[in-house]
């Protein structure tokens, strides 16, 4: 298509969305998020395990690097198969904040 818009030629692409491209965007958003909670879960999970069975046993100072190191696990993972790492980080946010409940 093309449209004569104040003496210059403006091509406006054409998109056609079919139902398929449209079902494919939401099974991948469906797989992203899903897969992402997933890890962060998971992660966050093995992280609270960790904190409960070294409590007392670290300094303050390793506690606090093992804490930020566990926090980038579920980032890098996600970003290796090209999932949403913010959102990984966030579940593994919510499942480490039991460890912070308990002691």
């Amino acid at each position: 298509m093309i449209r004569i818009v104040s003496q210059s030629i403006v091509f406006i692409p054409i998109t056609f969305f079919t139902f398929l491209v449209v079902v494919d965007a939401i099974i991948h958003f469906v797989v992203v998020a899903l897969g992402s909670l997933t890890v962060g879960i998971a992660s966050g999970s093995c992280a609270t395990v960790y904190f409960a069975m070294m409590h007392g046993m670290q300094t303050p100072m390793v506690e606090l690097i093992s804490f930020l190191a566990w926090a980038f696990v579920p980032y890098f993972i996600c970003d290796m198969v090209e999932w949403s790492g913010i959102v990984a980080i966030v579940a593994n946010g919510f499942m480490m904040d039991l460890y912070s409940k308990c002691t």
